[in-house]
C-alpha cells in the first residue's frame, strides 16, 4: 500500500477510535475531558504561615515563595479579603456575608504564583455589587505567575448589579491562571457568574457539579457562564475546558443558549470560525468548538444544589 494511503486511512480510523474511547467513558459513567486538562487536586501546604483571619477587612503581602494557611472565624466576616503573593494559598471554611460594597471583590488573590484554594466556604455578597472571588497571577503581560485554582464545595450567593457599574461576577479572573478546578459549587446572581475571558492566559478549565442560578434584580439579561467571547481572538486560542454535570436556571423567559451562556447561538470569531452555542432545549452545547467537551443542563439539577446551604 502506498504511504500516502496508509495516511488517508489512519485519518479515517483516528476520529472512529475517538468515538468508540469516548463511548467506552459514557458507558462506564465517566465523563471525557478536554486534552490539556490539569491537575484535580490542591497541593499540600508546606511550612505554612497561618493567618487567623478577623470579621473586619484583612488584606497582606507575602513573598512568592511562602504558603500560606487563611482560618476562618467561627462567626460569619462582614469585609473583604485581598491578599497579594504567596505561593500555595488556603482558604477553608467559614463564611463572609458583605455589609457594604468594596468596589472591587469580598476575595481577592492577586500574584500568587503557585495555587489558590477557597474550599467550603460560604460568600453572601448580600446585594451588593462586588465580585465574590477574583484570581490572578500576573495582570498584564509580560505574564510570569499561573496559579492554579481550586474552588471546591462552595456557595456563592447575593451578587446584585448591573452594566452602569461593577460587573460583579460569581467568580473571574483578573489575570493569569494555570488550571481552574471548580467542583461542587453552587452559585446566583442577577447579572455575571462565572465569568472566564481569553483576554487572560488560562491553561485549562474543568467544571464539574456545578449550578448557576439567576438571582432578581439589577441587569435584565444574566450571564451565568461566560466561557469566552467571539472576540477573543481565533478559536485555536481557546483554553481548554471540561464541563461535568454543570447546570444553569436562566432568568424566565431567557433563553440558555442566546443569552445565560457564552459563546452564544450563531457566534463566530473573527477570523470567521463558527464557536456557537447549539441549543438542544434542555442542554446547551458547542460541538464546532474541539476545545469544549461536555455540555451545559438547562434548568435545576435533580437532586438539588451542589452546595447545600444546610
Amino acid at each position: 500500500m502506498r504511504r500516502s494511503d496508509t495516511s488517508a486511512r489512519a485519518a479515517h480510523v483516528a476520529p472512529m477510535l475517538l468515538c468508540v474511547a469516548l463511548g467506552i467513558l459514557l458507558s462506564a459513567g465517566m465523563a471525557a475531558e478536554a486534552p490539556g486538562a490539569g491537575p484535580r487536586n490542591p497541593p499540600a501546604l508546606v511550612d505554612p504561615i497561618v493567618v487567623q483571619l478577623p470579621a473586619s477587612y484583612y488584606g497582606a503581602t507575602f513573598p512568592v515563595d511562602q504558603d500560606v494557611e487563611l482560618v476562618m472565624p467561627e462567626d460569619p466576616r462582614w469585609s473583604v479579603i485581598n491578599v497579594t503573593g504567596g505561593r500555595n494559598i488556603v482558604l477553608k471554611g467559614g463564611s463572609t456575608v458583605l455589609t457594604s460594597d468594596s468596589g472591587n471583590s469580598v476575595v481577592r488573590f492577586s500574584g500568587a504564583s503557585g495555587s489558590v484554594t477557597i474550599e467550603d466556604t460560604i460568600i453572601d455578597v448580600n446585594g451588593h455589587t462586588d465580585d465574590a472571588v477574583d484570581v490572578s497571577g500576573s495582570s498584564a503581560a509580560p505574564y510570569v505567575f499561573f496559579p492554579d485554582v481550586f474552588l471546591i464545595n462552595d456557595r456563592i450567593d447575593g451578587i446584585n448589579t448591573d452594566q452602569e457599574h461593577n460587573h460583579g461576577d460569581i467568580f473571574q479572573p483578573e489575570g493569569s491562571i494555570g488550571n481552574l478546578v471548580i467542583e461542587n459549587l453552587t452559585g446566583s446572581s442577577n447579572y455575571q457568574g462565572i465569568f472566564i475571558l481569553s483576554r487572560f492566559p488560562v491553561t485549562s478549565a474543568y467544571l464539574k457539579n456545578v449550578n448557576l442560578s439567576y438571582e432578581p434584580g439589577g441587569q435584565p439579561v444574566t450571564y451565568l457562564l461566560w466561557i469566552r467571547s467571539a472576540s477573543d481572538g481565533s478559536a485555536e486560542s481557546m483554553y481548554p475546558i471540561t464541563l461535568d454535570n454543570t447546570w444553569v436556571q436562566p432568568r424566565p423567559n431567557q433563553n440558555a443558549a442566546a443569552d445565560a451562556v457564552a459563546p452564544w447561538s450563531g457566534d463566530r470569531t473573527g477570523d470567521g470560525a463558527s464557536i456557537g452555542a447549539i441549543d438542544g432545549g434542555s442542554t446547551v452545547s458547542w460541538p464546532s468548538n474541539e476545545h469544549v467537551v461536555g455540555m451545559v443542563h438547562v434548568g435545576q439539577p435533580p437532586g438539588g444544589d451542589f452546595a447545600p446551604l444546610s
